[in-house]
C-alpha cells in the first residue's frame, strides 16, 4: 500500500495555526488535504462561529501520512 503524503491548507504564514494529529480516510483516499472530512465539517464550523476567515489559518497534521489501521503508535 502506497501512503499518500497529505498536504496542509490555509494561508501560510498565519496568525493561527491549527493542528491534528493524522489524516483520516477522507483526505488519504479522496482529497489529499487536511482535515476535508467529518472533522473538517465541524472544524468549519468552529471556525465559522468564532468568524475566523480563511486567510487568518493553517491547518495541518503532525503525521502527514494515515497510519496504518488508523494507529499512530505504527509509524
Amino acid at each position: 500500500m502506497t501512503q499518500r503524503q497529505i498536504k496542509g491548507r490555509g494561508v501560510f504564514p498565519a496568525p493561527l495555526l491549527l493542528l491534528g494529529e493524522a489524516p483520516g480516510a477522507d483526505e488519504d483516499e479522496r482529497t489529499g488535504e487536511a482535515f476535508t472530512g467529518n472533522a473538517g465539517r465541524e472544524l468549519n464550523k468552529w471556525l465559522s462561529y468564532a468568524a475566523i476567515p480563511y486567510g487568518e489559518y493553517w491547518i495541518d497534521n503532525v503525521c502527514p501520512i494515515r497510519p496504518p489501521g488508523n494507529d499512530i503508535s505504527k509509524i
